[in-house]
């Protein structure tokens, strides 16, 4: 199986960044980056190949039915607490010594949509600032308890389809094996009132890519965003499969974030 993905290239560090609501006009982005298509090669981690244990890779997909008969554009509160108690589960059961789980945020993407489609470009979601930021926003005042010397947190996306299985546009993973360092570039996001900061990734012809084909809305995948402790966040990314169907239906997922404090 082979797919499609979208590259950062190595250029000036000056170039990475995006200049969002530019000149105080709402939705005038200008990207200073370039991206490149490559083609690549997906391999089913059900093969074996790859050992994914999230304690040593930041990566694992597991079987977890979700008792939610449907996920809205906008999750009311009672789906939402039985969905986030789900995940403080379904973390707590498949992560190492984790104390607490507090979740963030929940994204539903589509095909189809225009405010959240999936994301085609490869990449990562926080660099040390920006995941000490996002703690301090989602936590507020207990923020500091989590940040203090010497404690281990991360955030960690919990990615699911939702509805029927994955016809198109899977989410797919570069091996963290495969990875080194010197493939990621910090981009700059540059908003009228504050920057923030994203990690992308160059080519490497070393990435091996991961996709579960067709996976089905009982699996998901957990992976890696930030840790505190050094884990490697895990570059990802849509993937347009070649040969993908006309008619394959759009895929609709939901991914969750979530901050995790862990047991010393």
């Amino acid at each position: 199986m082979k797919g499609l993905v979208n590259y950062h290239i190595e250029e000036d560090e000056e170039n990475y960044k995006i200049i969002i609501d530019a000149d105080g006009i709402k939705g005038n982005n200008i990207t200073k980056y370039s991206l490149e298509e490559k083609e690549i090669e997906l391999h089913d981690p059900r093969d074996g190949r790859a050992e994914l244990k999230f304690s040593k890779s930041g990566l694992q997909f597991v079987t977890y039915p979700t008792a939610v008969k449907k996920f809205d554009s906008v999750i009311d509160e009672s789906t939402k607490e039985v969905y986030e108690q789900e995940l403080a589960e379904l973390l707590k059961s498949n992560l190492e010594n984790v104390a607490e789980v507090v979740v963030f945020d929940h994204t539903i993407r589509s095909d189809f949509s225009s405010s959240r489609p999936p994301v085609y470009h490869v990449h990562g979601d926080y660099t040390a600032t920006s995941a000490a930021q996002r703690a301090r926003d989602a936590l507020g005042d207990k923020a500091e308890e989590w940040l203090g010397d010497g404690v281990h947190f991360g955030i960690v996306n919990v990615w699911r389809p939702i509805e029927y299985p994955v016809e198109r546009s899977p989410l797919g993973f570069v091996d963290p094996s495969t990875v080194s360092p010197e493939d990621w570039h910090t981009i700059s996001l540059i908003y009228p009132d504050r920057v923030g900061m994203a990690p992308g990734v160059v080519f490497r012809e070393a990435h091996r890519w991961l996709v579960l084909d067709k996976m089905d809305p009982s699996m998901v995948w957990i992976f890696g965003q930030y840790d505190s402790h050094g884990l490697s966040s895990v570059p990802h990314s849509a993937v347009e499969i070649v040969g993908t169907k006309e008619d394959a239906r759009p895929r609709k997922s939901i991914e969750s974030r979530t901050l995790v404090r862990y047991r010393e």
